[in-house]
């Protein structure tokens, strides 16, 4: 269900600091959830672990799926994928070459973390991070 509506992203805001100036990025790790309106994305303050974030990610969904719907709940099922890629390779690394295209030119809701190498919050985050995109991609 999530696996191609729903991406994860990662912006090196160190190596890309006009994308964290642009969303208002003052501290690390800050996630946005960019939805319905790209130039306006959300805050996610919810946990830093893989079940918080993958929870967000079907929010966002099922937020989006009530205002197409007009307020409408609808009910969908999806296919597992039997893809095998690490939860690393699921996350797609972003820059400021590949957001636009990637983000705001997509109509996919996107969950983007902007991070610096060395902070120890993020690289803490890190695994959840893999892990949640993983989980999304499987479901």
């Amino acid at each position: 269900m999530l696996q191609g509506i729903v991406k994860i992203g990662a912006v090196d805001a160190d190596k890309h600091q006009s994308l964290g100036g642009q969303y208002g990025v003052q501290g690390f790790p800050t996630i946005k959830i960019f939805g319905l309106n790209k130039n306006k994305p959300d805050d996610y303050n919810g946990a830093r672990s893989a079940q918080g974030i993958t929870d967000a990610a079907l929010n966002s969904l099922r937020s989006i799926v009530r205002d197409r719907l007009g307020g409408k709940s609808s009910s969908s099922s999806g296919k597992k994928s039997g893809d095998s890629k690490s939860g690393k390779k699921a996350v797609i690394e972003l820059t400021d070459d590949t957001f636009d295209a990637n983000v705001i030119g997509s109509s996919d809701i996107w969950m983007v973390e902007f991070y610096a190498p060395w902070c120890g919050h993020c690289k803490r985050l890190e695994p959840e991070w893999a892990e949640a995109a993983l989980e999304i991609n499987e479901q």
